[in-house]
């Protein structure tokens, strides 16, 4: 009978595990459909990626850097700090690193920046990513 009980504590830890793991982070997202945001003569791509799901947000703006191009347009959120912006939310999706060990990787293109949001500068026709990553 202990060794049952044993059993089915075991199963329902690694439910619970899982399900927590495998939580739908575009829940709480605000856009979940390609969209257009901002006003301003310089027009980039921000991808958003998360899980198996992607949106495009294309961007307008006159700020030079990313950083404050989307603070502007209100698609991400963060701390300010010593290297500058550190997004903790993106299109309301939050990656904390403290807490879940995610974070949002920055691509310029397909390639892995070697920057933050704010060290770079905003490029006309350029795509740029975020990737939720754990």
């Amino acid at each position: 009978m202990k060794k049952t009980v044993r059993i089915l504590a075991l199963l329902l830890l690694s439910l619970v595990i899982l399900t927590a793991c495998t939580r739908d982070l575009w829940r709480d997202a605000v856009y979940t459909e390609d969209t257009s945001l901002g006003t301003g003569g310089t027009v980039f791509t921000l991808v958003v990626e998360a899980q198996d799901k992607s949106v495009n947000f294309t961007v307008s703006t006159d700020k030079e850097n990313l950083g404050e191009a989307l603070l502007e347009i209100g698609i991400v959120d963060g701390e300010n700090g010593q290297y500058g912006l550190y997004v903790k939310s993106v299109n309301g999706i939050v990656a904390d690193a403290e807490k879940s060990g995610a974070w949002w990787g920055l691509y310029i293109g397909d390639k892995a920046a070697d920057t933050g949001v704010s060290g770079v500068t905003v490029e006309d026709g350029a795509t740029y990513k975020l990737v939720y990553s754990k």
